[in-house]
């Protein structure tokens, strides 16, 4: 729109004419209009509020008297922020005397003059309107200074009265400006239906808009649009507030159901019901409905404290409710402190926190300090605050903590001393929740408090000890105590200090199972901070040591040797400590103490020094001793395999003495815990140089005895497993050759026992077996070379003969298998049995002495291809002598079958040995004789190291291949039972 002057009215007016402003034929058009006006304007937004619908009634009766239709008075804001008032009246005649019309009359007031309130609502109800203008005056009309008014007439109706005559009382009309309000800042329309004769409608409307207006705070007044007559209720942009003819508001009508509806003439007001925290602004413009001079006042403070505030706070009804009270606060109704404490000490916080607030604000910030002081005083005397106030003091302290800080801290001193006098722990902690929420006071609170003894003894001690209590681990509290330490260094020189620490920290060492853990990693990280780099002070090294030392104390006061694990000890490197040891353990005051300490360490230094002797036991006590070993004896049971046979023992010497070792323990112990029974075997001739289980006549006798036992017990088939003799008992000393020897014995048949008992009986046994030998040869000659039990008698077959498995080399006769085999000799790793050895049978002895099987190659469907060179190998092939490739050895064949028969003690045994003595006695005894095993010579190939070959490989000798098939059943007993 375009102002002939800035602050200048336009006008503009509208009815049906034979021609107009914007069309030249008759009809309804705007008939004149103030320059400044934009036609655009005029067509969008003040034509559509050109109309008037006479009312029903008078329609109804024919009235032609123009004064009995009531005039139509609108107010509301245009797009462009400007306000358009204006009004419509009833004309009886138009132009042409022939029909009923309307004449309407618009002012366009600036909106800053409506803003800064030099056109007053009382300006808009008493404004001066033209009830018909004639055309050939012209179509411009003149921008106006100021509004036109009424001259008054007669003296106003007392503000109750009138409200009286319109059926209105205190609720109703406190329902009405709350509707009015909530209608500006909502988008509910609201509707009055008043119960007036529809000639004085638009009268008495204006009169009681006046009341509205009174009570409508400013920034509601600028927005607020109303309408003094419809025929009916519609809604209308930028009108909040339409009196409607009566009847008009039917109950049921769906459009208007949500809206707030005053239905005066049948006491009907719906969607009225107030806020319940709206009665403090609506009951205070009630009661000063007839004192407009103090609702000016109010609303002058209201707006002076709203200035800063986020937008849309002025539009808030609830601002107006905090607003009233503090107003009358301040204006002296104390008696609104006590029933509104909470809400007035947050709102004035609130209010004051906006920016340049404090100094803006005097007014509110002056009333705020009088509430603080009257609290201060109510603390002084004795009396515990309420959280929500100790809050508010808070937050005032971000606020404004320059100037009444201190004042504030005394508060808090106060307040806590109070609770800590009266034993009301719960207020004692929720007062300084409230002073750590706000670090800045925290800061000021605690550095005053730590400057006196007596107040921090009184004051800081709870509320710290109550902190270290709650800190869930040691770690925790040690790292509380450093905070505070930090940031109040004042605290290393305060005994108090030292003494909360230590004993919080101390009591976080409860028993269990991890205790010990617990306290290594305590001494850890104090030694880490003790040794971090740079000077520590007196005090905090004090503080250190003292936690140090409190929690050695507490740990050999609580700790349970039997929950001790292997890894705690070795993780307790304090124990490693001997100078800070030697202090500590000077400071402990309990026997139980210096017993618990000297039985942890006796356990440390077991499971860290590599060979512990009974040195280690020699100053404890008996019972001490033994608590120590089964400690030992549990850590050790896992690690039975691998663990130094010196740690072993050391757990099954007998207390107090120490000089006698329980040997059959022992031995049980390591069956129960070693997963290998090699490491037994291993055992055995470990502790012929130990002197513990020898004598210089030989093994302990109750060691001795112990051994046999095992292996009656135990392990009954030891001796007759090949890799058992080779690799363990064959390597024996004497005095343990001794020892396997008679176990061996004792674990063969009865017959066999009593042969080896019985030497006549051994020789006549021989000479029977010679008999029998000769008397079968001469049959066997005497019939062709047929055995004695003629053509069809049961004859072995050896591998070459059989139509399944050939030999290495066969003669290549009839039944010979295409393809020569070989067998593995095995051992098991990790339960999984893996060749050490391959074994070529032979039916010739000539080939078997040419067979020199430098390398070979495997060859497996399953597996790479490997080739191996550089191998040692023995030839049995019937010279009587075993020949060893690569290494010349040569040892001594037992037999025509060229397998080993050294027993135990490492001498040769003959042919003439009883049955059942030695490797092959056993396997004819057990009935194992198998096809492969019983050919007659035989070369066995030693591998680098045990692999795991499947059968049906291939094994590549220069252009010879080899089958590999299982091995003989009584070799694969002795290697796998």
């Amino acid at each position: 729109m375009n102002h002939s002057a800035p602050a200048a009215i336009q006008q503009q007016m509208y009815t049906r004419e034979r021609r107009g402003v914007f069309r030249s034929t008759e009809g309804y058009d705007t008939i004149a209009k103030s320059a400044g006006l934009d036609g655009q304007l005029i067509k969008k937004q003040i034509h559509p509020l050109c109309v008037y619908d006479t009312p029903a009634v008078l329609t109804a009766s024919g009235e032609k008297n123009e004064s009995a239709y009531p005039a139509e008075l609108h107010l509301l804001r245009l797009d462009n922020g400007d306000l358009l008032l204006g009004r419509s009246v009833y004309k009886a005649a138009d132009f042409t005397g022939l029909r009923s019309t309307f004449f309407t009359h618009h002012y366009v007031i600036p909106g800053s003059r409506w803003d800064s309130g030099e056109v007053s609502f009382k300006d808009i109800i008493g404004a001066s309107f033209a009830e018909q203008y004639d055309i050939e005056q012209g179509e411009e009309l003149p921008a106006l200074e100021s509004l036109p008014l009424q001259s008054p007439d007669g003296e106003p109706v007392p503000p109750r009265a009138l409200l009286s005559e319109l059926n209105l009382g205190e609720r109703r009309f406190e329902q009405l400006l709350y509707a009015a309000m909530s209608s500006v800042s909502g988008k509910k329309k609201v509707y009055i239906a008043l119960d007036v004769p529809v000639e004085q409608l638009s009268v008495k409307a204006a009169l009681l808009l006046e009341l509205l207006y009174a009570g409508l705070p400013p920034a509601f007044r600028r927005q607020f649009g109303f309408m003094t007559y419809a025929k009916e209720p519609q809604s209308k942009k930028s009108i909040h507030l339409t009196f409607v003819e009566r009847g008009s508001l039917r109950p049921g009508d769906r459009n208007i159901e949500k809206e707030f509806i005053f239905d005066l003439e049948n006491d009907r007001i719906a969607n009225a019901d107030m806020d319940a925290n709206s009665h403090a602004f609506l009951d205070f413009a009630w009661s000063n409905l007839e004192q407009p001079e103090r609702m000016a006042v109010f609303f002058e403070f209201a707006e002076r404290m709203l200035s800063g505030m986020e937008p849309g706070r002025e539009l808030s009804i609830s601002s107006y409710n905090e607003l009233s009270i503090l107003f009358q606060l301040e204006g002296g109704q104390e008696e609104l402190y006590g029933q509104h404490k909470s809400g007035i000490l947050q709102s004035m916080l609130n209010y004051l926190s906006s920016p340049s607030a404090l100094m803006g604000k005097v007014r509110l910030n002056d009333l705020y300090l009088s509430c603080f002081d009257r609290e201060f005083d109510r603390v002084r005397q004795g009396s515990l605050p309420e959280i929500f106030v100790a809050e508010s003091f808070r937050d005032y302290y971000r606020l404004e903590g320059k100037h009444s800080g201190n004042k504030i801290i005394a508060y808090f001193i106060h307040a806590l001393n109070h609770a800590q006098a009266q034993g009301d722990k719960e207020a004692f902690e929720a007062l300084y929740g409230v002073l750590t929420e706000e670090p800045v006071l925290s800061k000021a609170f605690f550095t005053r408090v730590m400057t006196d003894v007596r107040l921090c003894k009184l004051l800081f001690g709870p509320y710290l000890e109550d902190q270290l209590h709650k800190t869930k681990s040691v770690q925790d509290a040690l790292a509380l105590a450093e905070q505070w330490s930090e940031a109040y260094p004042v605290l290393y020189e305060l005994e108090l200090f030292h003494e909360l620490v230590r004993t919080q920290v101390a009591d976080k060492l409860r028993p269990g199972a991890r205790l010990l853990e617990t306290a290594s990693k305590l001494m850890d990280e104090v030694r880490k901070r003790k040794e971090a780099g740079g000077v520590l002070s007196f005090g905090e090294l004090s503080l250190l040591e003292g936690v140090e030392l409190a929690a050695y104390c507490k740990l050999m006061s609580v700790l349970q040797l039997s929950t001790v694990t292997r890894q705690q000890l070795l993780d307790a490197l304090f124990l490693s400590w001997p100078d800070q040891l030697r202090i500590w353990n000077a400071e402990l005051t309990e026997d139980g103490q210096r017993l618990t300490a000297a039985k942890l360490l006796a356990a440390y230094r077991w499971v860290t020094q590599p060979g512990p002797g009974p040195e280690l036991l020699s100053d404890l006590p008996a019972d001490a001793i033994d608590e120590v070993q089964e400690l030992a004896r549990q850590m050790l049971a896992s690690e039975a395999d691998t663990a130094s046979f010196e740690s072993i023992i050391l757990a099954f010497y007998r207390s107090p003495e120490l000089e006698a070792v329980n040997y059959a323990a022992l031995i049980d112990f390591l069956h129960q815990n070693a997963k290998q029974k090699e490491t037994i075997y291993t055992f055995f001739r470990w502790s012929e140089q130990h002197p513990d289980f020898m004598r210089p006549r030989g093994f302990v006798p109750a060691f001795r005895t112990a051994v046999i036992a095992y292996f009656k017990q135990y392990d009954r088939e030891a001796f007759k497993k090949r890799a058992n003799m080779k690799r363990y008992f064959s390597k024996a000393g004497p005095d343990l050759q001794e020892i396997y020897k008679y176990a061996r014995m004792e674990l063969s048949s009865p017959m066999m026992r009593r042969f080896r008992k019985n030497p006549k009986l051994t020789v006549i046994a021989v000479v029977l077996v010679a008999g029998v030998a000769l008397t079968s040869g001469g049959i066997w000659m005497a019939g062709g070379g047929e055995p004695a039990g003629g053509k069809g008698a049961d004859v072995s077959v050896l591998p070459s003969d059989s139509p399944d498995v050939g030999t290495g080399e066969g003669n290549g006769g009839e039944g010979t298998a295409s393809q020569p085999a070989v067998y593995a000799e095995e051992e098991l790793v990790d339960g999984v049995g893996n060749a050490v050895a391959l074994v070529f049978p032979f039916e010739d002895a000539a080939v078997c002495s040419a067979f020199k099987p430098d390398h070979l190659k495997i060859i497996s469907s399953t597996g790479p291809q490997l080739e191996l060179k550089g191998l040692k190998y023995t030839s049995s092939c019937g010279s009587n002598t075993e020949e060893s490739g690569s290494s010349g050895e040569v040892k001594n064949s037992g037999g025509s079958n060229g397998t080993d028969s050294a027993d135990s003690s490492g001498k040769s045994e003959t042919q003439n040995q009883p049955a059942g003595d030695g490797d092959s006695a056993q396997d004819a005894e057990n009935g194992n004789t198998s096809l492969l095993s019983n050919a007659p010579y035989k070369v066995t190939v030693q591998l680098n190291e045990p692999l795991a070959i499947p059968l049906a490989s291939v094994i590549q000798i220069q252009d010879k291949e080899y089958l590999l098939v299982a091995a003989p059943e009584s070799e694969s007993n002795q290697d796998k039972s």
